[in-house]
């Protein structure tokens, strides 16, 4: 039984669940430089085949040498929707006369990045920029009458902020700030379609978005030109961790934690192509429900590029996640991609993932802020394709 249900969380995370790289939609692009003359450009999007469900624009100020203040804002905007389904009875509940029309589910994610970077001093950078992310499911479930089935998600204002210092050759010191916010949003692929009213009404009222927010203290060192290290201390919160548990599609409140604790990562480049890693980290947990518990990982990494082949391998021994039902132990991952670039570029990628559920990874990976997704969370067999037309 457990392959079964493996098997078909991979089947559907193969038809469903695409990499970022595969779901980058390249906006069209404007730019001007603060400098006299000024100049002003418009460039279209190359046509590399990506579909146009969203639309994306994107505005890059770059003021003149003098002023070396660079800012940049993107606005996405992206729908999903399903087919019409004409309906004029749930069970033996039929609809209004104005309600007897079609039934069209569907979603709408709207995510605005800007940041800008300024050189403080001889050998200090600062970058400071927000996020903001708005999630509107509508046509949720098919039992909830007059118009109140939306789950909608909404936070205008994350901050971000990093600073960067050089502090000696090959010495770098960071501290850096977050926030960020992801919502359930699979209204339109799957969802709460099938619920009763109540099952509905009660997924509603108890459905919050996850928010995360962690302070980083770290340093690089640059021991050798092919030996990289660093080390960081972090300390952070996760309020209402998503997780989709039992290989289902609707999303579970796991609770919240106060996460601290230190990562340390080794890389090394064998060859122009070939370079191995190794990361370790450990955390302590203070959950809002009470009690304290620890996390704590080591993975290694290896990476092999070469032309448009690019290959990755990588084992993580892990505890058990303080917030999700799982045991931990071994995870394997590993993908091949072979990306043609040219007049029009074509990628081809097998990957096998198995995420890391771990919550104090989930603080210490750069992610931004978005839709939670059950196929994000599933192992999974994927063969992507991407080709421009």
């Amino acid at each position: 039984m457990t392959m079964i249900r493996w098997m078909l969380v991979s089947l559907a995370a193969l038809v469903f669940a695409i990499p970022a790289s595969a779901q980058t939609i390249t906006p069209d692009h404007g730019g001007f430089v603060l400098k006299r003359p000024l100049r002003f450009s418009l460039l279209p999007a190359p046509l590399d085949g990506a579909a146009k469900p969203a639309r994306i624009y994107a505005i890059e100020l770059t003021p003149s040498p003098a002023e070396p203040v660079a800012i940049g804002i993107a606005v996405q905007r992206k729908r999903n929707r399903m087919v019409a389904m004409p309906a004029r009875r749930i069970g033996a509940v039929p609809l209004p006369t104005d309600l007897s029309g079609d039934a069209q589910p569907r979603s709408s994610l709207m995510l605005v990045d800007a940041h800008g970077s300024l050189p403080l001093a001889d050998g200090l950078q600062a970058e400071l920029g927000w996020q903001g992310a708005k999630l509107n499911n509508r046509g949720a479930n098919v039992t909830a009458l007059y118009g109140s089935d939306a789950i909608k998600s909404r936070d205008l204002f994350l901050p971000t902020g990093r600073l960067a210092y050089d502090a000696a050759p090959g010495v770098t010191l960071r501290a850096d700030y977050r926030e960020t916010i992801e919502a359930y949003a699979g209204v339109g692929l799957s969802g709460a379609l099938g619920l009763t009213r109540e099952a509905f009404r009660t997924l509603q009222s108890g459905l919050r978005p996850e928010r995360d927010s962690r302070m980083r203290l770290g340093s690089d060192w640059m021991v050798a030109p092919d030996l990289t290290l660093a080390v960081d201390a972090f300390d952070g919160e996760i309020e209402d961790r998503l997780a989709f548990v039992e290989d289902g599609y609707l999303p579970v409140n796991r609770g919240s934690a106060h996460v601290r604790g230190m990562a340390m990562r080794a890389e090394h480049r064998l060859t122009p192509a070939l370079s191995l890693s190794a990361r370790y980290h450990v955390a302590r947990l203070r959950q809002e429900r009470g009690g304290r518990v620890q996390e704590q990982q080591l993975m290694l990494e290896g990476l092999w590029a070469q032309g448009p082949w690019r290959c990755r391998v990588a084992a993580a021994q892990s505890s058990a996640p303080a917030l999700m039902q799982d045991d931990g132990g071994l995870r394997l991952e590993a993908g091949v991609d072979y990306a043609l670039a040219g007049r029009r570029p074509m990628r081809v990628g097998l990957h096998l993932t198995d995420p890391d559920q771990l919550a104090s990874s989930r603080l210490l990976r750069a992610d931004a802020s978005g839709a939670a997704r059950p196929e994000d969370q599933a192992q999974a067999l994927m063969l992507t394709a991407a080709l421009a037309w």
